[in-house]
C-alpha cells in the first residue's frame, strides 16, 4: 500500500543525497529504503560499478579491466572511450528508471546525483564537461537535494579516505553548492543514523504537500 500523503498528492516524488566521502549518503539511502511509510527506490549515480543498484556487467568488466591497465597509454584508450559511452548510457537508464518510479508514485533516492560534478576541485576537463552535458539531458530534477554535512576530521575518522583537510574543502565545495541548488536542505550528520534518517524524512513530510517547495533552503553548512 502506498502512504497516505502520497496518494492524496497522486504523484511520486525524488531525493538526491549529496555530501563529502563519509558523510553516510549509502547508509542513509539503505535506511530510507527500508521506512515503513517511504519505501524508497534507492538509485545509486556514482560511479562505483560494485555499488551501483541499476548497473550492468559491461560496467563491471570496464571497471577491472581499466584499473589492471595502468600506468594509462594509448592502449587503454579504446576502453576508456568506451567506459565514457557505457557511463553516459548508465546514467541515462538510470534517469530513465527514476522516472518511471516517481510516475508510478514512488519515491526515488539518488545516492549520489549528476549535481556531484559541481562540487570536484579544480575546472573539469572536455571530457568531464561533456560528459556533465550529457548526462543532464535526462536527470530529472529532484524534488528535494539533501547535503550531508560532518566535519572535515569526523569524515575522515568513519572512513579513512583522504586527508581531514581534503575532507573539509570537499565540505565547503559542497556547502556552496547547497546554496544555489533549489530545495536544498543541508543536514548535519554529527548525530546517530537514526537522528539524521528522522530529520531527512520530516523535512520530506514537511514540505512534500506544501503548495510551494521552490526555492527551500535549510541550515547552512556547520549548523545542526
Amino acid at each position: 500500500m502506498q502512504p497516505l500523503l502520497i496518494a492524496m498528492r497522486g504523484r511520486g516524488m525524488s531525493a538526491a543525497l549529496l555530501g563529502p566521502d563519509g558523510a553516510g549518503k549509502s547508509s542513509l539511502a539503505r535506511r530510507l529504503a527500508k521506512d515503513r511509510y517511504l519505501r524508497a527506490r534507492v538509485v545509486y549515480m556514482g560511479a562505483n560499478p560494485e555499488a551501483s543498484t541499476l548497473g550492468s556487467p559491461l560496467s563491471r568488466w570496464l571497471h577491472a579491466r581499466l584499473k589492471a591497465a595502468t600506468p594509462r597509454g594509448t592502449r587503454t584508450l579504446p576502453l576508456r572511450a568506451l567506459n565514457f559511452l557505457n557511463t553516459v548510457a548508465e546514467e541515462w537508464w538510470r534517469s530513465i528508471a527514476a522516472r518511471w518510479h516517481v510516475l508510478r508514485g514512488r519515491c526515488v533516492v539518488f545516492d549520489r546525483y549528476v549535481y556531484d560534478a559541481h562540487a570536484v576541485a579544480g575546472a573539469p576537463s572536455w571530457r568531464a564537461k561533456l560528459r556533465r552535458r550529457l548526462s543532464t539531458l535526462l536527470a530529472p530534477v529532484p524534488d528535494f537535494t539533501f547535503v550531508l554535512d560532518a566535519p572535515g576530521d569526523m569524515l575522515y575518522r568513519r572512513k579513512g579516505e583522504h586527508s581531514p583537510e581534503q575532507l573539509e574543502q570537499q565540505r565547503m565545495r559542497y556547502c556552496k553548492l547547497a546554496a544555489v541548488l533549489p530545495r536544498a536542505f543541508v543536514v548535519s550528520t554529527t548525530g546517530n543514523e537514526t537522528l539524521t534518517q528522522r530529520k531527512v524524512t520530516d523535512l520530506i513530510w514537511k514540505y512534500y504537500l506544501a503548495k510551494d517547495t521552490t526555492n527551500q533552503h535549510g541550515n547552512a553548512c556547520g549548523k545542526k
